[in-house]
């Protein structure tokens, strides 16, 4: 409870009389005069005590006021999403009231605080929007209310403890949008370039006339002479294959690139590349290291995308060194079953001794396929123009540094890995290209 505008004002003006009445005596002021004035004076403190005393035992009777908050339970990393609140009062007048909302640390309001009325025998519900800019379970503290008493000398504040918690997913907006689309249109929209089959491709589907474009190796020479006609096989790509990710968890993935982590985009990239392999038909499995460690085993169908959600939407990176030869020695105990492993991770030269090994002995088993995200500064400084000797020494070091991270990314090509070296935001269609390239070429 605090004074309000109006009762400072009224104090003010009541306090520079009263010491005006004081002053009276010494400008020679009657007697009969200063004391009535006094009298007049003393009369009226005593009744604006009184109204402040009845006034202030309002915060008690308008002590009914209830908040409700309605916000979604799962919300959408860096997506801005309406929070309503509904307000139940007593208030026998209109009265203007000042709402603060207290939402998660680390999200984003459009307005901090905000100003409604509420009106007698009716409801009130006002809403603002929210933008979590981390993910996992965030949790709302509570609603600061501001309104005057009745008679509006007092202002009273009051904090309703209203909890909510809310899961803040990876942005997945994009598969929702991906979705919605064919084949060839979805490719077209996320920068997705399907590929031509190389040769014949790998399960039969069934034969039809030859079309222009046909290899020699497609016609099917007997039916041709049984129909007196060329006849070729037409191929569809395998399914109930399996995709493993191995998400990389540690301190190289805590780089930002604008408002988002490379483990985010990263988490961005590996949903959707998860969500066009179930609607292929394919198997996804994740195994996350580094750090927080978890082991969700392949799982059919699109129907399945909620659980891979719930897997790793509070996932974060550590300050652990990756550790790539533990997670595939782990992850071969696991998985069984010859796999596409991609492997999500920040690779870099220094990574030489660690990494090599760990894909090794991948390969004895799987198809390995190595997704690195770049640093988005280091393309900037290689495009400025030097004009002093730091930014020279800034380029020299930063070229050297590149061209050892293409030679590792070489050398991992010469072995047999796939590799898929991207910007971060553009590592959601890369991973998905690199897939269809993939399934394309019957690699697995």
């Amino acid at each position: 409870m605090r004074p309000s505008a109006t009762l400072l004002k009224i104090l003010s003006v009541w306090t520079l009389l009263g010491l005006g009445i004081g002053l009276s005596q010494f400008f020679r002021a009657t007697e009969n005069f200063h004391e009535q004035w006094s009298y007049f004076w003393w009369i009226g403190s005593g009744v604006i005590l009184l109204l402040l005393i009845v006034d202030g035992f309002n915060y008690l009777r308008f002590s009914g006021i209830e908040v409700k908050r309605s916000v979604s339970d799962s919300l959408a990393l860096g997506s801005w999403t309406n929070v309503a609140l509904e307000i139940t009062h007593p208030f026998e007048k209109t009265t203007p009231i000042t709402l603060a909302d207290h939402p998660p640390p680390g999200c984003s309001v459009d307005q901090a605080e905000w100003q409604t009325e509420l009106t007698p025998d009716q409801g009130t519900r006002t809403h603002y929007k929210i933008q979590p800019n981390q993910r996992g379970d965030l949790t709302f503290a509570g609603v600061d209310m501001l309104y005057p008493s009745y008679l509006g000398l007092w202002q009273f504040r009051r904090f309703k403890p209203v909890q909510s918690t809310v899961k803040v997913f990876p942005n997945y907006a994009a598969m929702t949008q991906f979705s919605m689309f064919n084949l060839s249109q979805r490719a077209h929209q996320m920068g997705i370039r399907q590929q031509h089959k190389r040769g014949e491709g790998l399960e039969f589907h069934q034969l039809r006339e030859f079309r222009q474009g046909d290899s020699l190796r497609q016609i099917n020479w007997n039916s041709s002479a049984k129909m007196r006609k060329l006849i070729s096989k037409d191929y569809q790509e395998e399914t109930n294959q399996e995709i493993v990710f191995l998400l990389d968890c540690g301190r190289k993935m805590r780089s930002q690139d604008g408002e988002l982590s490379h483990f985010d985009h990263a988490l961005n990239g590996m949903l959707l590349m998860a969500y066009v392999a179930l609607k292929q038909g394919d198997s996804i499995g994740c195994m996350s290291f580094s750090g927080s460690q978890r082991w969700l085993p392949p799982l059919k169908s699109v129907t399945h995308m909620p659980k891979l959600l719930n897997h790793v939407y509070d996932l974060e990176a550590s300050t652990s060194a990756s550790d790539y030869l533990s997670a595939a020695e782990n992850i071969l105990t696991r998985q069984k079953k010859r796999s596409l492993m991609v492997l999500i991770t920040n690779l870099r030269d220094e990574n030489t001794d660690d990494i090599l090994p760990a894909l090794r002995l991948l390969q004895k088993k799987h198809l390995v396929m190595v997704a690195s995200l770049e640093e988005p500064f280091l393309m900037d400084v290689v495009k400025q123009e030097v004009t002093s000797f730091d930014e020279a020494l800034a380029y020299t070091g930063t070229t050297e540094y590149l061209e050892k991270r293409q030679g590792l990314t070489n050398q991992l090509n010469k072995q047999g890995v796939i590799t898929a070296n991207s910007l971060p935001r553009d590592l959601a269609a890369t991973l998905v290209n690199k897939y269809l390239e993939v399934k394309k070429e019957g690699l697995l």
